[in-house]
């Protein structure tokens, strides 16, 4: 439900915050935040697509 996914997208944030004022071991390419509205916008309209078919 739209709930879970916009929790899953916090949460992704919030680890990449994380990761960002502690580096890894290994440099990794650095991640990006995901703008949780406009994610859950297209999750929503992805979801009833799916359902029209």
């Amino acid at each position: 439900n739209e709930a879970t996914v916009r929790e899953i997208l916090t949460e992704h944030n919030v680890r990449v915050r994380r990761s960002w004022l502690e580096p890894a071991f290994a440099p990794l390419p650095p991640a990006r935040l995901v703008d949780v509205d406009d994610m859950v916008r297209r999750w929503a309209a992805a979801r009833a697509r799916r359902g029209q078919q």
